[in-house]
């Protein structure tokens, strides 16, 4: 029986905010996804923040690692909710991997996001 694969989701804003305001996003991500098909999301441990921090420049806002069934459905549909929240916020950044394959969600238009995730998509298909 093959293994259900693991999406690492490494999420970042550029710009000056602070540690709260990161994790208050990453947790948005997380019900957001939880509200999809997948069988886990959890929040990837990682250094914190001194308390009242300043984030400036590209911040690693934190690492959400999506459990998910073989459906290439359910794999659009976590990579549109990607997208829509990027997209929510300029400053959003998302880089995802999946049985070793990388998409980074940054910086381009809604358009071109989709076109990258469809090619994406369509190589783990056939992969």
């Amino acid at each position: 029986m093959r293994e259900r694969p693991e999406l690492l989701i490494e999420l970042g804003i550029v710009g000056e905010t602070d540690a709260g305001e990161l994790d208050e996003a990453t947790r948005q991500l997380r019900r957001q996804l939880l509200d999809l098909d997948v069988d886990t999301v959890e929040l990837v441990a990682g250094d914190e923040p001194p308390s009242g921090a300043k984030a400036a420049g590209a911040e690693l806002l934190g690492t959400l690692a999506v459990g998910l069934a073989h459906s290439p459905a359910l794999l659009a549909a976590v990579f549109e909710t990607v997208r829509a929240w990027v997209g929510a916020r300029g400053s959003r950044k998302a880089h995802l991997v999946i049985d070793g394959a990388v998409i980074d969600v940054d910086g381009i238009s809604a358009e071109e996001q989709r076109r990258l995730i469809d090619a994406w998509i369509d190589s783990r298909r056939s992969g």
